[in-house]
């Protein structure tokens, strides 16, 4: 997840070098597709990595970001939900876009997460199967596998595993 509004933010942030990040993809909640970097060429998603003995997976792999805001929590005076990690939020999360998932980790304190919207699981689903055909890609995976312990995402509230099944069912066809 982006731990943001929407795609367009997250495309403009990536836009600017000063902040030294990007991908190749940004999906937004309706399921548009940004390409925000060529496919030939790196971008800057994963930061510091590491998997089965591979450091800076900047350079293996294609960055896809869904707008998100993640983590959320709930304001018990309001009963209104917002972004984490902002400490002034200006942003409201309707109720049918969150979900509330008990951490796995009893030290957690993330137990509201924004809902991936079906459209932008769609959509997400086309692109992996549309790059699965075209690169010789090997394994879907997950910032929190690749940077355990400094990141979180995509989060409990993404189906991970479906899309790791798809993936391998996309490049056995």
């Amino acid at each position: 997840y982006t731990a943001g509004g929407s795609a367009a933010s997250t495309v403009d942030w990536f836009m600017q070098p000063e902040n030294k990040v990007s991908a190749h993809f940004v999906i937004e909640r309706n399921g548009d597709i940004t390409q925000c970097v060529s496919l030939n060429n790196r971008a800057w998603h994963a930061g510091s990595s590491e998997y089965k003995g591979v450091v800076g997976l900047n350079a293996y792999s294609v960055g896809i970001e869904l707008a998100n805001w993640g983590p959320l929590r709930r304001d018990l005076q309001t009963g209104l939900y917002y972004p984490y990690a902002q400490t002034n939020p200006v942003h409201d999360i309707p109720q049918n876009r969150v979900i509330g998932i008990l951490p796995q980790d009893k030290e957690s304190i993330y137990v509201y997460w924004e809902r991936f919207p079906a459209e932008q699981l769609f959509s997400l689903a086309l692109l992996c199967y549309c790059l699965c055909q075209s690169l010789p890609i090997q394994e879907l995976l997950s910032h929190a596998e690749i940077s355990p312990g400094r990141k979180i995402d995509p989060g409990p509230a993404f189906p991970l595993d479906v899309f790791k099944r798809l993936v391998k069912i996309s490049r056995q066809r």
